[in-house]
């Protein structure tokens, strides 16, 4: 038997109530003298019956005593009976409230259960809204990393594009390679020109060469008939290019490479002059 659906089902406020059959009423004291909790529970409903009583009890009008008294003793007697007896306490009129009904108890159980049930589902529901919000960041963060990769890898298409085109460029038959060496100033300096002889277009490429000056900038000249010509300006973290495009040169015989100020100078500076090459003649 299990003690607790008994206890549970309802029917030991029933039995105290006085409202189980004669064949319940019966079950329920045989149990009681089987299983102590049962007994308990029915000592416990009893209490809470009694004392539910009190709170509700009041004590009758004397008009209602003296009729109390008429029915008992006698209407001829009532004038000296009661007068001559010892005075008998007023005894308190109990108003026990209407216990809950099974319907009313089942409804209770169902409004109960009901919330219970609203509240889990909104649980549920906000549990599977931070889920779908979740799954909706994460597939933003992903469609954003996939565009940048795309953005990247159209970059690198880019990059290899012009990369290869420069080599080819460099390759060509028509191109003379010119090594250029640092001088005093810089000695470990290092970068290669390349010259196309036919359509005068110059390339550098730097091997190794520190950082100018924050208010100056590294020019590269091309020496034609003796005197020198700006072929362009750069900046040292330009190594990170494969190739530097610079200004087309017109049969120069020597490349040299100077600092300046940013933006270029008209003439070198011959004392801040770091990198030079010749070509082959």
């Amino acid at each position: 038997m299990n003690i607790k659906e008994y206890i549970e089902s309802g029917i030991i406020e029933q039995f105290v109530m006085g409202e189980t059959t004669e064949e319940q009423t019966r079950e329920v004291m045989a149990y009681a003298k089987q299983y102590p909790e049962i007994q308990f529970e029915i000592e416990s409903a009893e209490n809470a019956l009694i004392n539910l009583a009190g709170l509700n009890a009041h004590t009758p009008m004397e008009s209602t005593r003296e009729k109390l008294f008429d029915k008992i003793f006698g209407a001829e007697e009532n004038s000296t009976t009661i007068e001559s007896k010892t005075e008998i306490p007023a005894a308190p009129i109990i108003s026990i409230q209407a216990p809950m009904s099974k319907q009313m108890a089942f409804n209770k159980k169902y409004l109960v259960a009901a919330s219970i049930a609203l509240l889990a589902s909104a649980a549920l529901n906000i549990l599977l809204y931070n889920k779908l919000k979740s799954s909706e960041d994460e597939l933003i963060a992903l469609n954003t990393q996939k565009q940048e990769f795309a953005g990247i890898m159209a970059s690198q298409k880019e990059s290899y594009s012009q990369l290869s085109e420069q080599m080819n460029k460099i390759n060509s038959e028509d191109v003379i390679q010119v090594k250029l060496s640092g001088l005093k100033l810089i000695p470990d300096a290092k970068a290669i020109v390349y010259y196309n002889t036919q359509n005068k277009e110059v390339y550098m490429h730097i091997n190794a060469l520190p950082a100018a000056p924050e208010d100056k900038q590294y020019q590269l000249w091309a020496i034609v008939d003796g005197k020198p010509v700006d072929a362009g300006v750069f900046d040292a973290d330009a190594m990170n290019t494969a190739m530097l495009k610079m200004k087309n040169s017109n049969t120069p015989t020597t490349f040299a490479v100077t600092i300046e100020k940013k933006g270029g100078s008209e003439s070198p500076t011959m004392e801040q002059m770091v990198l030079v090459g010749n070509l082959p003649s």
